[in-house]
């Protein structure tokens, strides 16, 4: 009898310290202000982009998370992937991105955009409640983190900025406006000339054939981002 009682009150020991230490691990993870994030970028299906750079700016000490990707041509919030660099990949993760700059040539426009821009304080909270909370995946009937930030560039120089994850992806910001720019093809990329004499022929020379064709026949609809 002692020793079923004895069995007893260790199992009863066990749940109370496993039920601490899960109460504990969520009332961390609501605090939490680090988190494992990697950059990306994207850009209409039509409407395809390259960048020149851009980076997620975080932390205090002006530190900046690059985007290694160039190109963004396969949708609206849609990432083509991540790409994982050794001096980000710290264990407790990355702070909460308080900037971003980015610099791209839209070829449907044969045109240069720049936008370097501070975050909010209530853009930066979202983004923070949204890594806390995750999110549920039902797909796999199971919780879920967001995992990469994106940049999505579209025509006209507008920046929307998605969180993605597993089977799920937010719009945080659809407000950033950038700036178009003069620069030469050989500022822009010192190999395009090798290719190209001008930069719109070197923007054509990047659509197909069929993204041509409806871009000379209907124009840009920048109406729909509005």
């Amino acid at each position: 009898m002692k020793k079923y009682l004895s069995m007893g009150l260790v199992a009863v020991c066990l749940c109370i310290v496993a039920s601490a230490c899960n109460s504990r691990n969520d009332m961390n993870y609501s605090t939490r202000t680090k988190f494992p994030w990697t950059p990306n970028i994207s850009a209409p299906l039509n409407y395809p982009v390259e960048i020149k750079y851009a980076f997620w700016g975080f932390g205090t000490d002006g530190e900046r998370y690059p985007v290694m990707e160039p190109l963004g041509n396969i949708g609206i919030g849609v990432s083509m992937g991540k790409v994982s660099f050794e001096d980000y990949e710290r264990e407790e993760g990355l702070d909460i991105p308080n900037s971003m700059e980015v610099l791209w040539l839209s070829y449907a426009e044969s045109k240069f955009y720049k936008l370097h821009t501070t975050f909010s304080k209530n853009l930066q909270w979202e983004i923070l409640q949204l890594f806390r909370q995750g999110y549920h995946n039902k797909y796999d009937d199971k919780h879920e983190n967001y995992s990469t930030l994106l940049i999505t560039m579209l025509p006209g120089g507008k920046v929307w900025l998605y969180m993605n994850g597993v089977g799920r992806t937010v719009l945080v910001c659809d407000t950033l406006q950038a700036e178009p720019i003069e620069m030469t093809l050989e500022e822009f990329d010192k190999d395009a000339p090798n290719v190209a004499n001008s930069v719109q022929e070197y923007s054509e020379g990047n659509l197909d054939k069929e993204q041509i064709a409806d871009i000379k026949e209907n124009g840009i609809p920048f109406e729909l981002w509005e």
